[in-house]
């Protein structure tokens, strides 16, 4: 095995765990809590944004996604179609294709719509009382997207770790 193959699965297996914990730990605690947190939990936004946590999690997504498409490349001989009609291939493929649509749900739809209710948030503490209720019907539309789609991302990454996790054994 090349050391660069070795150095891809390192990143491709660090930078995984790392999204999808982050990914996990933001739909299932810190979105329920800040809601729950009701105004105060918009300043916990605004200090992840401040940090670039959100593009730190789409930097280890892209870094997982890229290594991996590396490593596919690399066992399955330049993209072979024999290598995908294995068992592994199959559930590489399988984890891949999943990691993939989550990627691209993350990237284009809950990303956006994060720094979408964030700007709402900053909108509506200075709107006044006439504009509050057009203001949180777009934060409930969000949120809703929010929760919807992140869901979903969540569990196409928890699809891709099983299947990745158990392929070699199918």
């Amino acid at each position: 095995m090349s050391a660069l193959f070795i150095l891809a699965r390192l990143i491709h297996i660090s930078t995984g765990v790392f999204w999808v914990g982050a990914v996990l730990f933001i739909n299932f605690l810190l979105g329920p809590s800040v809601m729950a947190a009701g105004p105060d939990g918009a300043k916990v936004m605004q200090q992840l944004v401040k940090r670039r946590y959100y593009e730190i999690v789409v930097g280890a997504a892209t870094l997982t996604v890229a290594s991996g498409l590396y490593m596919i490349g690399a066992d399955s001989s330049g993209f072979e179609a024999a290598w995908f009609a294995t068992r592994f291939g199959q559930g590489i493929s399988t984890g891949m294709l999943a990691a993939v649509l989550a990627y691209i749900l993350g990237v284009f739809v809950v990303r956006p719509a994060l720094y979408r209710m964030i700007a709402l948030g900053g909108q509506m503490a200075q709107a006044s009382p006439g504009d509050r209720p057009a203001i949180e019907q777009q934060m409930v539309a969000t949120r809703t997207r929010l929760i919807t789609v992140g869901g979903a991302a969540a569990v196409f990454l928890l699809v891709a770790v099983s299947a990745m996790a158990v392929a070699r054994y199918l």
